[in-house]
């Protein structure tokens, strides 16, 4: 009977220890010394990462969001690095927690200084730029989860520098000659867009513009961020006509249009059905949630 007792007391220790490992090896998947628990967004350096914690930046109101400082938020991560890194002296991507990245679409990466004009909300991690910054909208990512620091403006892209240089000598065939404009309706109202005014970017061959950019452009789509879109062809289908859904704007933000075709389309990585990958679209209607 005693000895019984001894046995269970030493399995009782043992699966213990093994719950203590597991936690151990956990709590170590991201660097972070300044607050307990999972890190609320990642910083990644060469081969470092490291965790980037709310709590250590100072909160602030911006109409009726909270959000932090992008530059005050970044420089607690960069700090963490060994060595430490400047920000001034780097430049960044952008990484969505869904894996879209704003280089995905051609867009540049940003120079640190300019995270001066951003700011992230504390409960959606969406990213917010002052107006005057000018930013793209395929860099005011919704439910952000990185920020990837480079030393180059133009690194290779992982793992795939043979597919840069055929996007680079692509990009240098490609001429826009006939650019083409779009009508975008949101609720009833309408504008219309040049798409030959845009900055356009390289697509399986063809120019194309982001559709952030195109909402942007409108200036009647302000709050991208609540609305849903699909696109309309020249003979008037709607993804909406076969009881699709609009795609909400996680989705639709990662889509572009061509700047001649007309063709809406989206990159692999969104997985976005077909249905929405509209030829010939002239009409790109965004609804604001309370009317669908």
């Amino acid at each position: 009977m005693r000895m019984s007792g001894i046995r269970w007391v030493l399995l009782c220790l043992s699966l213990l220890l093994l719950l203590g490992c597991d936690q151990s090896s956990s709590e170590d998947d991201v660097d972070g010394d300044s607050s307990e628990g999972q890190a609320d967004m990642t910083l990644r350096f060469e081969d470092q990462e490291v965790g980037l914690f709310f709590a250590d930046v100072e909160t602030i109101d911006m109409d009726g969001v909270d959000v932090v400082s992008m530059a005050a938020l970044v420089d607690s991560g960069l700090a963490k690095l060994d060595p430490p890194q400047s920000r001034g002296d780097l430049f960044f991507d952008f990484e969505a927690s869904d894996g879209f990245r704003s280089s995905s679409v051609d867009c540049e990466l940003v120079a640190g200084a300019m995270l001066d004009q951003g700011s992230v909300a504390v409960d959606s991690k969406n990213l917010f730029w002052e107006e005057a910054a000018e930013m793209r909208g395929c860099y005011r990512l919704d439910a952000a989860a990185a920020f990837l620091a480079y030393a180059d403006a133009n690194p290779p892209e992982d793992g795939d520098e043979d597919g840069d240089e055929e996007t680079a000598d692509g990009d240098a065939d490609i001429t826009v000659t006939n650019p083409i404009s779009v009508t975008v309706d949101q609720d009833g109202q309408t504008a219309t867009v040049a798409l030959g005014d845009l900055t356009w970017f390289a697509s399986e061959g063809a120019a194309v513009v982001s559709l952030m950019d195109v909402a942007a452009a409108s200036q009647i789509v302000t709050t991208p961020q609540s609305v849903t879109f699909e696109p309309e062809a020249s003979d008037g289908y709607k993804p909406s006509d076969n009881n699709n859904d609009p795609l909400v704007h996680a989705d639709w933000s990662q889509g572009f249009i061509g700047v001649e075709s007309g063709n809406v389309g989206f990159p692999e990585s969104a997985d976005i059905p077909k249905c929405y990958h509209v030829k010939d679209a002239t009409i790109l209607h965004f609804y604001a949630a309370s009317t669908r």
